[in-house]
């Protein structure tokens, strides 16, 4: 293993935030363990972006990364935006990680899913890109957008990221993205299923395989505390 595949520890909000006191401890830890930044799944309490940007604005100088936000739930103009806005706003490079979200959540918002999920992805992100790209972008898709730009505002760089569960996404990660980011993925999996797919599709478009993200989550195990509620308080709604 190279210095650049050692692994970096991060700290990822572990539930959804209904107010800034319930994320100030764990941006606290991932400041004074010099974490590599904060992360946020989607939050339906507090919106995800917006607790980014109030940690930004209370000063507490973290990179900040999505791991992930959904589709459904905003134009890609909005999420480029926006992603470029927290990058601005805190000073630091900014990671979006974005996902489909389940063809329940697809049915429920948009009244039916998505035809071809890895299509709908790839249109997502490539529009997005381009708008962080400062190109001006037209699109006839999903998503349709006629001229379109981002005004220029100074901000650092933002990392588009997909959320990869299965090879498909993998391939789509290697071939478009910058990271791709796991969940309670098992290493053996990583190692022998995804990146394998994430390699073989960046080699194919004569780009750098993208960087991983793994999220996985833990508990210490001490006297008094319950760690089957501790667990489904963090993953209750995935599994």
């Amino acid at each position: 293993m190279t210095p650049a595949d050692s692994p970096r520890v991060s700290v990822m909000l572990p539930v959804q935030p209904l107010n800034l006191g319930s994320v100030l401890p764990f941006a606290r830890l991932a400041a004074q363990t010099h974490s590599e930044r904060l992360w946020s799944g989607q939050s339906m309490g507090i919106e995800t972006h917006a607790i980014f940007a109030a940690l930004a604005g209370a000063g507490m100088g973290l990179e900040y990364g999505s791991a992930v936000t959904l589709m459904p739930l905003r134009h890609p103009y909005t999420a480029a935006l926006t992603a470029r806005s927290i990058a601005s706003l805190s000073g630091r490079p900014y990671i979006s990680g974005i996902g489909p979200a389940a063809v329940s959540m697809q049915r429920r918002t948009l009244g039916a899913p998505y035809v071809a999920q890895l299509a709908a992805t790839g249109e997502y992100l490539t529009i997005m890109r381009s708008l962080l790209d400062g190109k001006p972008t037209t699109s006839h898709g999903l998503w349709p957008v006629d001229e379109m730009g981002l005004p220029e505002v100074a901000a650092p760089p933002v990392e588009l990221a997909l959320g990869v569960l299965r090879p498909g996404m993998a391939t789509l990660a290697g071939s478009v993205a910058d990271r791709a980011i796991t969940w309670l993925a098992p290493r053996s999996y990583i190692r022998d299923t995804l990146r394998p797919a994430l390699a073989e599709a960046a080699a194919a478009a004569g780009r750098p395989r993208p960087k991983i993200t793994s999220v996985l989550h833990c508990v210490l195990d001490r006297p008094g505390r319950d760690v089957g509620l501790a667990a489904r308080l963090a993953c209750e709604l995935h599994v």
